[in-house]
């Protein structure tokens, strides 16, 4: 009787264990997680979203994001959500995140994924937390085999070709960016990294003419951030270059998080140079 009653307390404990381990009461407290939650677990076990998801400047899934509750982040909104599993970027939220960290709930922090290996390992994280890998690796095996073929595709025609992302008030990313990875992925020289600028820098439009890109990749302009970038690009001396450097919209969105929207960029240089 006494080993009877310790095996079924051993299967009660491994029901309590399996339980906590597989969440069924998610709060996102960041744009990135909020898009990866969409992607991979089942929408009754989301009980909010952060504001960001629902506005479709930051969010691809806006429309399916306002269906839940969305939070700003803040400790007493969580609180009155009784979550088991609160997710959130390194730099979003951060008193938030500690002060639900002392009261016992478990928190997990996303970074920034500044490489192609840095997003799959992301995907893979979340899949795990949440119960959901077959999903994250069928998401990824998806994106991974579509970037491979667009790959293929453009390598021969962009191999050497030197090139620059070109953000708003004339920053540039540098090295160990998710920029800088496209970039290398297709064989194009990144000028800023080459420069040996790290991360989103400002880089002189003396110096951007020196390192003499073939493509200018940047935002599509709009009302609110059309700051420098376009302009600088008016200037008389690129107006002159107009010839030499191509101008290419990639939006930087696509490059916030770690997820399928990076497929976008890839699917755009297809069309600019494919026939």
């Amino acid at each position: 009787m006494p080993h009877r009653l310790l095996f079924f307390s051993f299967l009660f404990l491994s029901t309590i264990v399996t339980a906590q381990d597989t969440p069924s009461r998610i709060v996102s407290m960041n744009v990135c997680t909020d898009q990866l939650l969409l992607q991979l677990v089942e929408p009754q076990r989301i009980v909010s979203l952060s504001y960001l998801a629902a506005d479709p400047r930051y969010s691809p899934y806006a429309e399916e994001a306002r269906r839940f509750t969305l939070n700003h982040g803040r400790a007493e909104e969580v609180l009155a959500l009784a979550p088991d599993l609160v997710l959130t970027s390194q730099f979003s939220a951060t008193f938030t995140a500690s002060l639900l960290e002392r009261r016992g709930y478990r928190v997990q922090r996303f970074g920034f994924a500044a490489d192609l290996h840095e997003v799959a390992a992301q995907v893979t994280r979340l899949g795990a937390l949440t119960g959901r890998t077959t999903q994250a690796n069928a998401l990824l095996n998806s994106l991974q085999n579509a970037v491979a073929v667009s790959r293929a595709r453009l390598w021969p025609l962009l191999e050497g070709k030197r090139a620059v992302f070109l953000s708003n008030n004339g920053f540039v990313y540098g090295s160990e960016t998710l920029q800088d990875s496209f970039l290398q992925s297709l064989g194009l020289v990144n000028v800023a990294s080459d420069a040996g600028l790290h991360g989103p820098a400002p880089m002189t439009l003396e110096a951007l003419l020196a390192a003499q890109p073939t493509l200018v990749f940047m935002p599509s302009a709009s009302a609110i951030d059309a700051q420098l970038a376009h302009p600088l690009l008016r200037h008389p001396v690129w107006q002159r270059l107009a010839g030499q450097v191509r101008r290419i919209a990639l939006e930087e969105r696509w490059f916030d998080c770690a997820g399928p929207e990076l497929l976008h960029a890839y699917t755009v240089l297809e069309r600019e140079f494919l026939p």
